[in-house]
Order: C-alpha cells, then structure tokens, then sequence
C-alpha cells in the first residue's frame, strides 16, 4: 500500500490506492437493473462519491460503513465533480490505520473557541436571569464537552469536529455587532441578550443528534425527534433546577428562537418566526451557514489547476456559482498567515481597534417585556442605547 493520498489532492485521470473512511454504503442499481456499489469515501481533507460497477454485490459483503477500507481506483468526473470509479477494495484493520488523518477537526484548537464563546457571553450578555441560565449551561462539564467536538451538520457545513461551537461563536460575534448597530438605528426594537442565546443555542440539539467518533451520520434519537426538539428539551432540562426559578417568559422566547432558527416549515422548523430575535437569528444561522459552504467550494477551486472561477452544478444553490472574486487566505488583506495566529471565526485582529457594543454601554432601566416599549414611528437617531434588560426583577 503507497503512502495515504488525500481527497484534496486526487487529480482527474490518475490511478490511485489508498486508504478511506466509509460514512456511506448502499447496493443500487443501473437503469438496466445492473446492481452497482455506491459508497462516500473520506478523511480530513474532504469527502469524495465512489462507484463500483463491477461484482457489487460480493464486493459489499467485504466492509460496512464506518470501516476504513484500501482502495485502488480511477479518478473520474462527473457533473464536474471528481469521483473513484474504485477496482478493488478490501477492510483494513483499525491497528494499521492513523485516526488523526481521517477526522476533519476545526482549525481552531476546541477548548480555545469554547472559551471564547463563554466570555463573549460574559462580556455582552446583560440580564442577571440570562447570565444565570447561561452559567448552568456551562457548568454541565459532558455537555460542554459535546458541545466543543460536535459537527455543526452531517456534511452541509461545519462537518467537522468542533464545528458546532465554530459555528455558533461566529453567529455570536455576528449578534453582538448586528444588536449594537440596531440599539443605535432603532432602539428598543431589538434584544440582544435573546439573540445571543439563540446563536448559542440554536443547534445545541445536535450534541445528540449526530454521532462523531468516526464518521458523521445521525444517532437514532436524533433521527426519531430531531436537533431542534431535542434542543428545547434540553432548555427546560437546564432551567428547571434553577431556584429562584428563571422568567417563564424568558424560557419561552428562547425556545421559541430555537424552534423557529429554520425559517421555514418546509426547512424543519415547527413554527415560523415570531420575534425581531427569531427573524434575525434565522438569518444570521442562514449567512454563516452559507459563507462556510461557499469556503468549501472556494477551497476546491483552489486545488482545480483548469479553474475557471466558476464551481460545478451546486444543488443548494441551484446552479454554478461563481468563485472569481475568491481570494487565498495568503492573498487575503488582513489575515494572519498562520493558523495558530487566528483565534476564531471573526475575531478582531491584534492591530484592529475594538469596538464598542450594545453590552458595554450604561443600563437603562428595566421592562417587563419588549412590547412594554412604546413604539417610535419616526425612530429618531438617539444616544447609544443598549436593549433592554427585559428579564431581571
């Protein structure tokens, strides 16, 4: 067996013989009723569709999914993607096989972005109930731990170890900045705290509903409820506890933000959107999701010596989509040249100046609920207003 080839550097046309993960097996069959072998290969470069069209059946009895096989096979292309047309695969024991090059891992060293993730909420999160709730959340240490090595999604985007809590700082350090921008354009309107909450919280069902000690697929509870129940579950599991009991109206919003954080029935969610936090939490979870997916097709362009800046047919996007515009992190103003130098999805470079946010300001004095704010039609430019401190007694 050669030395391990990985998916990123497969070139069209050659011959190859390495070792994969298996994340997906099934025996299908051709048009004609031809049964062919259609297997997902992997490691922590990416993943890559393989066929074998000859002997299929035999051949599916030698290995299961979550298996590490050896392969040889032909690097094809189809409907501009690269695939393995394979000729021969065997299992291959565990003993022979270096875990580290098979796991997709964040970037970003886990322990590193969970801590920053808390702070941020220390820093920023302004309600003494919210802080209490958040301070519960932290302390179950086997949660925290799942949280910090959970795949934010089975291959869509952050499918990686540690994606999960990539994920949700990034949308943090998003609602921290989208809140101060509107405390200051339309004030009152919109509550941070509960923002912030969401963004942590929103896909915090997924600590249980993907399994990840290989490769990534759904647990048969989060096959059977789904991340998003799973999820409120988990809020309640939290709060109850707590004494004196957290406001109910608090609990309520927060569930209702992870409930609604799909948008769209169609897209899973039970129930539609209801709050300015609910609107701006699903879009928020929409533009982060979608940069780390375009990330992904900007790093395979960037392997595609004929690149022509535009992708292959992407069925998200319902189309090509073009990468001209893409630059190479080293071509990119502003960005450290080493990983180790970054400290997380959108962080503030050492040159860069901090900015101030809706956290940071003086409080004003309290409301039972957002609707006890009267409206503002003309919403006049005002002084720096931070929301609301809609939960404390």
């Amino acid at each position: 067996m050669s030395d391990k080839i990985f998916v990123e550097q497969l070139v069209e046309g050659e011959t190859i013989r390495s070792v994969f993960l298996v994340s997906d097996k099934s025996v299908r069959a051709t048009k004609s009723g031809k049964p062919f072998l259609a297997l997902t290969l992997g490691d922590k470069s990416g993943s890559i569709d393989a066929k074998v069209w000859d002997n299929a059946e035999a051949i599916a009895t030698r290995f299961e999914a979550d298996d590490f096989v050896a392969v040889e096979a032909q690097v094809d292309s189809w409907q501009s993607k690269l695939q393995l047309n394979i000729r021969d695969v065997h299992k291959v024991d565990d003993a022979n096989v270096a875990f580290e090059d098979f796991v997709p891992v964040s970037r970003w060293p886990r322990e590193a972005l969970l801590e920053q993730l808390k702070t941020l909420v220390r820093e920023e999160v302004r309600s003494p109930e919210m802080q209490r709730f958040f301070n519960a959340l932290f302390a179950d240490k086997e949660l925290m731990q799942r949280y910090q090595s959970a795949p934010a999604a089975k291959g869509n985007h952050h499918a990686f170890l540690g994606g999960l809590v990539e994920h949700s700082l990034s949308m943090t350090r998003l609602a921290v900045r989208i809140g101060g921008h509107y405390a200051n354009y339309y004030p009152g309107l919109l509550n941070t705290d509960l923002l912030i909450a969401g963004c942590v919280l929103h896909d915090i069902g997924k600590c249980y509903e993907l399994s990840y000690a290989r490769s990534f697929d759904y647990t048969d509870e989060g096959q059977l409820v789904g991340h998003i129940v799973q999820g409120v579950e988990m809020v309640t599991a939290i709060a109850a506890p707590l004494e004196p009991a957290l406001p109910a109206d608090m609990i309520l919003q927060i569930k209702h933000l992870i409930l609604a954080h799909h948008g769209k029935k169609e897209y899973g969610s039970p129930v539609l959107p209801r709050t300015p936090e609910a609107l701006v939490l699903h879009e928020i979870d929409m533009i982060d999701s979608r940069m780390a997916m375009l990330a992904n097709i900007a790093d395979q362009q960037a392997s595609d010596a004929e690149d022509s800046g535009w992708s292959g047919y992407e069925r998200l996007f319902q189309g090509r989509v073009y990468m001209g515009n893409a630059q190479t992190p080293t071509d990119a103003p502003n960005t450290p040249a080493m990983p180790h130098e970054l400290v997380g999805p959108g962080a503030q470079h050492a040159d860069a100046q901090p900015q101030q946010h809706a956290g940071s300001a003086a409080r004003p004095a309290a409301a039972k609920s957002a609707s006890a704010a009267p409206a503002n039609p003309k919403r006049q430019p005002a002084e720096p207003a931070p929301n609301l401190d809609l939960f404390s007694k």
